[in-house]
């Protein structure tokens, strides 16, 4: 994600980060940058835009767009939000490669996919996947630097979420947010994601603790855009 999800820009951009395919965390404090043995927290912060998928395309994620997605990164900090502990800075194209690897496996491990708005480019994402319990996990979602601030992020989580529960298999959609990004707590819940518990002080960043809310979305509790329009 090109933007930090902190205390000053969380209500401005569209969090561009996303979580690992392991519980994230969210924040109490107020640090901008986070630690790099943190995973990263599946967040964005557009508040207010109707649950609309728009037109929006998930096209595999492959070589082609590797350049792209790297340009979105300058510092250690905004990797490490990003893609949590697994990614350094300077992103190569060996990790995005690995991440891609994810999703030969059968059945596929992780899914990932550039989204393309209107001709363009304009986000990534990513869902990790544990088959045999039925889980998804939504993580390292990045919203574009060109696109942010235009009400795409929203409408970005709910396309891939519906993605998700395309597939009969999975019963559940998870993610992991900073409990101080209100801003996004509040758009997921918009979209359906329920508040199921929390972890207190479980990052530490510089000198500072952070807490994590954890959210879930059940596949009964789920209304398809798509579906309910037709």
């Amino acid at each position: 994600m090109a933007h930090r999800c902190d205390r000053q820009s969380a209500p401005r951009d569209p969090c561009y980060r996303g979580c690992s395919p392991y519980p994230n965390t969210s924040t109490a404090g107020s640090g901008p940058t986070q630690h790099p043995s943190v995973p990263c927290c599946a967040s964005f912060t557009e508040v207010g835009e109707p649950i609309t998928l728009r037109p929006m395309h998930l096209l595999d994620f492959n070589a082609q767009h590797f350049s792209i997605v790297r340009s979105w990164f300058s510092s250690e900090a905004d990797v490490v939000q990003w893609g949590g502990p697994a990614v350094s800075f300077p992103l190569s194209d060996d990790q995005l490669r690995a991440m891609v690897a994810e999703g030969e496996t059968v059945p596929p491990g992780r899914r990932c996919w550039m989204v393309e708005h209107r001709g363009d480019i304009i986000g990534h994402a990513q869902l990790g996947h544990d088959w045999h319990h039925g889980n998804a996990v939504l993580s390292r979602v990045a919203i574009a630097p060109a696109a942010r601030g235009s009400g795409l992020s929203r409408p970005l989580v709910t396309r891939v979420v519906d993605q998700a529960f395309r597939s009969p298999q999975i019963y559940r959609v998870e993610l992991n947010v900073y409990s101080w990004n209100l801003p996004a707590i509040r758009s997921y819940e918009g979209i359906g994601f329920v508040r199921e518990g929390l972890r207190r002080a479980s990052v530490r960043v510089g000198d500072a603790r952070w807490d994590t809310v954890i959210m879930g979305l059940l596949r009964h509790e789920w209304t398809s855009p798509a579906r309910s329009r037709g």
